[in-house]
Order: C-alpha cells, then sequence, then structure tokens
C-alpha cells in the first residue's frame, strides 16, 4: 500500500512537471515555417533576414498636409532564437518611394533612424496574432518643397501584428502618434500603413 501511495505521488509529481514544462513551451515566441508550438517545420534562427512590403499606402497625416508614399519596403535581421519572452532584431533598411503630399508635389523620404524591434506574445494558430514591438529610435525624414523638413520617429510603440493562411503575417501602424526633431517641422503627426512579410515565406509567429 505504501508503495501504491508513493506510486501515486511520483505520477502526480510527473503531471505537474510535464504541466509546468508545457506551459514553457507555449509561452516561448518563435519564427516558424508551421503554425505549430514548439516549431515542428524550420525555425528561423539569429540572423534571418526578413523583408516586408506595404499592402497599403504610408501615410503620414500632419495638421500642415499629408504626405502618402505608394511604396515601402522595411528589411531587418533577426539577433535572438527567440524563447520564452521575445524575438529580437534590428531593422537594416527603411526605403520610401512615390511620395507626394495633399497638393500632389512630390516629397523625399529617407530613412534616418535604422532601429531595434521584436515579436512577441505569438499562437499556434494561422491566423494567430502577436505583437510588433518598436524598442529603439525609428523613423526618416520626409523634405516636401518649402512646407516641411522634419525627421518623424518613435521610439517605442506596439504595433497590432496577425499571422496569414499565405504564410506572409501582417504589422499594421493605425494613426501611429510621431515624434518630430529638425527644420520646418508640424505641429502633429500620426503615421498609417500596414506591412507583409514577403521574405521569408512561410512564416508565422508562434
Amino acid at each position: 500500500m505504501k508503495h501504491l501511495k508513493m506510486l501515486g505521488l511520483a505520477v502526480v509529481a510527473a503531471a505537474a512537471l510535464t504541466a509546468v514544462i508545457g506551459a514553457g513551451t507555449a509561452s516561448a515566441t518563435e519564427l516558424c515555417s508551421t503554425a505549430t508550438t514548439p516549431c515542428s517545420g524550420t525555425k528561423y534562427l539569429s540572423g534571418t533576414k526578413i523583408t516586408a512590403v506595404n499592402t497599403t499606402n504610408a501615410v503620414l497625416k500632419t495638421n500642415i498636409t499629408t504626405v502618402t508614399c505608394t511604396s515601402s519596403t522595411i528589411k531587418g535581421e533577426t539577433t535572438s532564437n527567440g524563447g520564452a519572452t521575445a524575438v529580437t532584431g534590428k531593422t537594416t533598411s527603411l526605403e520610401f518611394t512615390g511620395c507626394t503630399d495633399s497638393g500632389g508635389e512630390e516629397c523625399t523620404v529617407t530613412s534616418e533612424f535604422l532601429g531595434n524591434a521584436s515579436v512577441s506574445g505569438g499562437e499556434a494558430k494561422k491566423t494567430g496574432k502577436f505583437n510588433y514591438n518598436v524598442t529603439s529610435k525609428t523613423g526618416a525624414n520626409v523634405q516636401c518643397g518649402f512646407f516641411i523638413n522634419c525627421t518623424f520617429f518613435t521610439e517605442s510603440t506596439t504595433l497590432a501584428g496577425q499571422n496569414q493562411e499565405s504564410g506572409q503575417p501582417t504589422v499594421k501602424a493605425e494613426e501611429e502618434v510621431m515624434k518630430r526633431t529638425g527644420g520646418f517641422c508640424p505641429e502633429t503627426s500620426t503615421w498609417t500603413a500596414t506591412y507583409k512579410v514577403t521574405s521569408p515565406n512561410p512564416l508565422f509567429v508562434v
């Protein structure tokens, strides 16, 4: 009877340990070619190069004018394998083309700060949601004739991310308030855009 009791306690302890390990695995954030946790496909490790392009116009709305860019590309590289908290990375390129103001005048937009970011809170679902966290100064200089010559940036913000059936997750900025520095800057400014990851493909944040 004593042996049965000890065996029972051992089974309970093993079950508890399994539950703890399982919970720890489920809370990990990874970049994977399949929507599974733990990753059962290709796990994208530190050094993975990522490219994302806009699926909607990138729009900078200010109290002076609205700047619309028809094409935008963000490139980055992961700096960790992921784990219990987040997958970290750095921005390596930030490009905007086809930019005009409200009056149709051409604007020049050039990257000024290439900051760091991370992804966290992934779900093992093909349409699961996650967080895209800007963790250091990231932004661009905008020049539109004599009206605007200003650098717009953010130092810390969280954008809404979502996996897609196609394996090309999206990240959405919706009227994100931007900080400003430099020459001719408007009093207020917000940024709206949606990007999808085009490489690697497929990719899921889990």
